[in-house]
């Protein structure tokens, strides 16, 4: 929709977990940067622009083996999980439902994978390895089709945010771009589906 409105501002993407793109923006290596996880760094300026919920995504036999979609942070032991890497916005925002990364490490959690990129997790649930821990959003999106899609009801949720550098100036395509974005998420209520999330 961006490109179609505005055929002239040309768009280089870079995809990666919530840490690693707030840093590329502070170090000047991006514009803006869309991050599931806020990030530590004074030096930039959070833009609030939708929210989600973790989710479990897993084929049909698993989910039907195991029983029950999750009703409680409980419950979630007895599933396989795949988790996203560490820095990532998704798996931060699972494990302080739990919380925290002592409950990652504490051994009651059955992680069969860690996986870098959404791809590769989504690759690894298709295969029936284990539920992929992802982003109620992403529910209907094609690397996902055939699973069967479990959001927790329970925890908290999480908020995404537009990340940009606190000193300098937006270039003309930036500044368009961040008030797209602003745009789309207050037109979606909030909303607003993150890219890679």
């Amino acid at each position: 929709e961006f490109s179609r409105r505005y055929p002239a501002v040309g768009l280089k993407l870079a995809a990666g977990h919530s840490r690693s793109i707030a840093r590329q923006v502070a170090e000047g290596e991006l514009d803006l940067g869309l991050v599931g996880a806020p990030p530590e760094d004074k030096g930039l300026i959070l833009t609030p622009l939708g929210a989600d919920r973790p989710a479990l995504a897993a084929v049909p036999g698993l989910a039907a083996e195991i029983g029950p979609p999750p009703a409680s942070a409980e419950d979630l032991w007895r599933w396989p999980l795949i988790l996203r890497e560490d820095g990532s916005g998704t798996r931060a925002a699972f494990l302080a439902v739990l919380g925290g990364r002592s409950a990652a490490r504490s051994g009651r959690l059955k992680i069969s994978a860690e996986a870098e990129g959404l791809d590769m997790v989504a690759a690894l649930a298709q295969r029936g390895l284990g539920a992929a821990v992802v982003s109620s959003l992403l529910e209907g999106h094609p690397l996902f089709q055939g699973l069967v899609f479990m959001p927790l009801g329970f925890g908290g949720r999480r908020r995404f945010h537009l990340v940009r550098r606190r000193t300098g100036r937006d270039s003309p395509a930036a500044e368009i771009l961040s008030g797209f974005l602003r745009a789309s998420a207050r037109a979606a209520g909030g909303s607003a589906p993150p890219p890679g999330a």
